[in-house]
């Protein structure tokens, strides 16, 4: 079984909707079976800020919506 992380939060995060829902990659691998194989692909430097500012993102709304929560 072959798991491409990188084309995996690639089009997660074309979509919207999707994105506070997108897992990290470091839970992606956490789920991952001893043994899966991982592939990677290569992006480049734009595609990978926009994915990181993307994500800085998503963890402040997570981070914003968790202190309203628990006023």
């Amino acid at each position: 079984m072959s798991t491409c992380c990188s084309r995996i939060a690639r089009r997660q995060a074309a979509t919207p909707a999707s994105r506070m829902s997108r897992p990290s990659t470091s839970r992606m691998f956490a789920q991952l079976r001893p043994g899966t194989e991982v592939c990677f692909e290569r992006i480049t430097h734009a595609e990978a800020e926009s994915l990181l500012l993307a994500s800085e993102k998503d963890y402040r709304m997570l981070k914003t919506a968790i202190a309203l929560k628990f006023r």
